[in-house]
């Protein structure tokens, strides 16, 4: 059985259906359309020139190289750096 309705349930309904209108209004004329992307640019497509050279060959090891370090740490670990006055970074935790 339906609630009875007073003389002033009427304002409220026409102002809820009118409030509706306006939201359905809002949200199916305010809709984006679909936009295209542009076409992106043509690639280049010119031939890559490549001058032939001879290949230098260095020796790495021998009796040049015997003697210690060449370059560079052989010791296979990276540096921590410098310390900061924040505390040890995680890569120099222990130094």
């Amino acid at each position: 059985m339906a609630a009875e309705q007073n003389q002033y349930d009427m304002p409220i309904v026409v102002g809820a259906l009118v409030f509706g209108l306006i939201a359905i209004g809002v949200f199916f004329f305010m809709r984006k359309d679909p936009v295209l992307p542009p076409q992106p640019a043509e690639p280049v497509r010119t031939p890559v020139v490549v001058q032939p050279v001879q290949p230098t060959l260095v020796e790495t090891s021998g009796p040049a190289f015997e003697g210690g370090q060449t370059g560079g740490s052989t010791s296979g670990g990276g540096g921590g750096g410098a310390a900061s006055r924040r505390g040890p970074s995680i890569a120099g935790a222990g130094s």
